[in-house]
């Protein structure tokens, strides 16, 4: 049986760390956040620490191809990282 409760994470050298939510309303979406390994906290992928995002509807890029994250609304970005930061 697969355990939900437990979450990997590969360390510091893991420099980045993401999510999939899939929802009726948006589709299928993909969301990274991108960090410096060598930072050391990077390991708890704090905001300021961040490098770059990126964000991609895969229902209407399966590919991921277009990174949408300059053109995604500000509350669904904000959204998106809070669940990612709740995960880590």
């Amino acid at each position: 049986m697969f355990n939900t409760s437990c979450h990997y994470h590969d360390g510091p050298n893991n420099t980045f760390s993401a999510i999939r939510m899939i929802t009726p309303k948006l589709g299928s979406l993909l969301y990274s956040e991108f960090v410096d390994g060598a930072t050391p906290d990077s390991y708890y992928f704090p905001p300021a620490s961040i490098n770059f995002r990126e964000l991609y509807n895969i229902s209407l890029d399966p590919f991921a191809l277009k990174n949408i994250i300059a053109t995604a609304p500000s509350q669904l970005v904000g959204m998106l990282h809070q669940t990612l930061q709740n995960a880590i």
